[in-house]
C-alpha cells in the first residue's frame, strides 16, 4: 500500500518519529539482520525446520549480515552498549532511547529505553528485545535513564542467567 508522506514524516522517519512497530516485529527483523540474512517468520509452534521452507527468504546478503554483526559487536565494546558486555558471551546490540508521544507531540519528561541484541553475537543462537517503560534517572547512573544505562546492563544479566539454560536444549 503506498502511503503518502509530509515532508516533515520523511525527515523524521529516519531517526523512528512517526513508527510504530511490535517488538515481537522488531526482534523478527532483527533476527533476519544478524543469523545470514534469512527473514523466518515467528511461531509459536515447534517444528522440525523450525518454518516452512516456502515461507523463509533472503532479505539481505550474508556479508551484509556479517557486517551488521561486527557494527552490532562493535557498539557493546567500544560504545553505547558497553554496559551489555560479558565475560561469557560475546554480544552485539544495539542501544535505543526514545521520547513518549503524548497528545500529538513528544513528551520530555517520559521516555521508553531499550537494547536489542543477539548472542553469541559471532554465530547467532538467540535475539532479545530488552524495554523498560518510563524509566526513572538514578544516582549510579549518573542521572541518566538512556538504553545504554538502563537497558543493556539488565539485557546482560538476562542472557548470563539465561544462556546456560538455553545451550542444556
Amino acid at each position: 500500500e503506498k502511503t503518502d508522506w509530509s515532508k516533515t514524516t520523511t525527515a523524521t522517519v529516519s531517526y523512528g518519529h512517526g513508527i510504530a512497530v511490535t517488538a515481537l516485529q522488531v526482534v523478527n527483523a532483527f533476527a533476519a539482520i544478524v543469523n545470514g540474512g534469512i527473514y523466518r517468520p515467528t511461531t509459536i509452534l515447534k517444528r522440525k525446520d523450525q518454518t516452512p521452507a516456502q515461507a523463509s527468504h533472503r532479505v539481505i546478503s550474508p556479508e551484509t549480515s556479517l557486517m551488521m554483526r561486527d557494527m552490532l559487536h562493535y557498539v557493546v565494546n567500544n560504545g553505547t552498549g558497553g554496559k551489555a558486555k560479558s565475560e561469557i558471551y560475546p554480544i552485539g546490540g544495539k542501544t535505543g532511547t526514545a521520547d513518549k508521544p503524548l497528545n500529538g507531540t513528544y513528551s520530555e519528561d517520559a521516555r521508553v529505553s531499550s537494547f536489542l541484541g543477539a548472542f553469541p553475537i559471532d554465530e547467532p543462537q538467540y535475539a532479545l528485545f530488552l524495554v523498560v517503560d518510563e524509566p526513572k534517572p538514578r544516582e549510579d547512573s549518573f542521572g541518566y535513564a538512556t538504553g545504554g544505562w538502563v537497558a543493556a546492563p539488565a539485557f546482560k544479566n538476562i542472557v548470563e542467567r539465561v544462556g546456560p539454560l538455553m545451550s542444556k536444549e
